[in-house]
């Protein structure tokens, strides 16, 4: 057998993890949230005892505003509970400082590791390091109480990845949450307004005028009101069924999900300006009941993060939204995969990033912590889930592609 301070975790049960972090953040209301599950999983991933998971959301000033997600049950966490609970004007980066060198990490750049059992668990330590992600940004600081150092063993890259995908979800989010009330809101708006133009059109009707054919305008608003509250009722039962599934198991497959309804779900949750929705362009000739071999949780998140990468511009030069052509095809090949492909024109100021750090190193090193780029995130998480992913460039078009198999009914 071998060490159990050694032994990582199996492939399973790190895609459980980030399917039910991926839950969280469909229901995150706030980046409180956001933080407690990237905790809850990083401890579970690394046999932790307790986990301090702290989230840098605007900078290190003093004033700056954290959030701060724990997961565990020692004498220093119940301390943290207070204090937080006491902190009505919530955290920042100067009281988060001040507690720090209280405990005795004064260079919070490098690495510290504290010791005392009247504060945590006997027999451990509680090992903090610093967050940064390849582009030289501080994201945070990750305080991990175990009896083993968690960060010089293997199976600290699934709790890696499980904090790359949190910080990729707070820049993001750019401090709004909520994915799954957003598609509520637009299904219910669009619900209430036929149900306006169906009332209005039932009090004209009521006045028996028939004058200019006032009686046949009114049967055909009617009639195209119906068909809109009829499509909403039904992208509300496809959207249940994407967040909720029904257990539809088929071949062999634990779950699987539509493509469709993924893609259509991952658009409307995006909080993009008219403008920039009028630069997608989107083209599917996948068949409407045509499913795949991935959770439909994981596969909206994959396609959501996708398409706000390439649509979405946090740049300041990059004002103009630009074309983005967004396909979704089925492959005719040996093995079938249904495949999202996102493409736009080469050149754009955020592609020096990707190409300039697609392939610098991460994880815990120098005694910090180096988060994983956001393109090698997208090929991680696809290919654990058993999809395949891609990014080249032809003809001055930048071409991302995402497939996951096709299962047979």
């Amino acid at each position: 057998m071998t060490d159990i301070d050694n032994r990582v975790r199996h492939e399973n049960i790190l895609r459980a993890e980030i399917s039910e972090v991926l839950h969280i953040f469909s229901k995150a209301t706030s980046a409180d949230d956001i933080a407690f599950s990237v905790a809850r999983s990083v401890c579970n991933l690394t046999r932790a005892r307790s986990v301090v998971y702290v989230a840098a959301l605007n900078g290190t000033e003093d004033s700056s505003p954290l959030t701060i997600g724990t997961y565990g049950s020692s004498s220093m966490f119940m301390d943290y509970e207070y204090w937080r609970a006491s902190a009505e004007k919530g955290m920042n980066f100067g009281d988060f400082t001040s507690v720090a060198k209280a405990r005795g990490w004064v260079d919070l750049d490098a690495e510290y590791i504290f010791e005392n059992p009247e504060k945590i668990s006997e027999g451990s330590k509680l090992y903090c390091r610093k967050i940064s992600d390849v582009f030289g940004i501080f994201t945070g600081y990750l305080c991990i109480e175990s009896s083993f150092n968690p960060f010089e063993f293997a199976g600290f890259d699934g709790a890696l990845l499980v904090l790359s995908i949190g910080s990729l979800r707070f820049f993001q989010a750019q401090g709004q949450y909520g994915a799954q009330s957003v598609i509520l809101h637009k299904i219910i708006h669009d619900i209430n307004g036929s149900l306006a133009v169906i009332g209005l059109q039932s009090e004209l009707l009521q006045l028996r005028s028939n004058i200019d054919n006032h009686f046949l305008d009114a049967k055909e608003r009617i009639q195209s009101a119906l068909k809109k509250a009829d499509l909403s009722v039904r992208s509300l039962n496809e959207f249940s069924h994407l967040f909720y599934p029904d257990g539809l198991e088929a071949e062999g497959y634990k779950s699987s999900s539509l493509p469709g309804v993924a893609l259509s779900a991952a658009i409307s949750s995006l909080r993009l300006t008219p403008e920039q929705l009028s630069k997608l362009h989107i083209n599917s000739v996948v068949p409407e009941f045509q499913r795949v071999a991935v959770e439909g949780i994981v596969l909206y998140w994959i396609y959501r993060a996708m398409l706000n990468a390439w649509a979405n511009h946090y740049l300041q030069v990059e004002i103009c939204p630009v074309d983005v052509f967004i396909d979704l095809q089925k492959t005719d090949s040996d093995t079938e995969y249904v495949k999202l492909i996102i493409s736009r024109k080469v050149g754009l100021p955020v592609d020096e990033f990707i190409d300039g750090t697609y392939s610098m190193p991460y994880g815990a090193m120098n005694g910090g912590v180096m988060l994983i780029p956001p393109m090698v995130i997208m090929e991680k998480t696809t290919s654990l889930y058993g999809g395949i992913s891609s990014l080249e460039t032809l003809d001055n078009v930048r071409i991302i592609t995402i497939g996951f198999p096709v299962v047979q009914q």
